[in-house]
């Protein structure tokens, strides 16, 4: 498995995603946090807390304020320029994110897993 950097906008490290699934463009698995998350913990368990009790107005802000952050994330080469995130949510160990058009290769196609990893991933 290959692993995701998020980083905000000062550089700062919030933590990593060991991926467990990337297909179009969305990426989750185990997230490791890092010292700079402690920036941001008390925005995603206010979020996690609002999906469970399903406030829905306060998820949707609470999504709107995640987004203004401009959080990032770098590849698992490392070697790639960081790439925007969309729909960003971090929930205890697990993350889940999307590439943003803005920032990924318009000539470049989604990555699937091959048919056996998917089914594997789907469970």
């Amino acid at each position: 498995m290959d692993t995701w950097t998020l980083i905000d906008t000062d550089g700062l490290k919030i933590g990593v995603v060991q991926r467990f699934r990337y297909e179009s463009w969305r990426v989750s698995g185990r997230f490791m946090p890092d010292l700079g998350y402690s920036r941001y913990q008390r925005l995603f368990a206010d979020l996690e807390y609002a999906a469970n009790e399903q406030l829905f107005t306060h998820v949707d802000d609470l999504e709107r304020s995640i987004a203004a952050l401009r959080i990032r994330a770098v590849g698992p080469s490392g070697e790639d320029d960081p790439q925007r995130v969309s729909n960003l949510q971090i929930m205890r160990d697990w993350c889940q994110f999307q590439i943003s058009s803005m920032t990924r290769p318009a000539d470049e196609q989604p990555l699937t897993l091959p048919s056996t990893e998917s089914k594997v991933s789907a469970r």
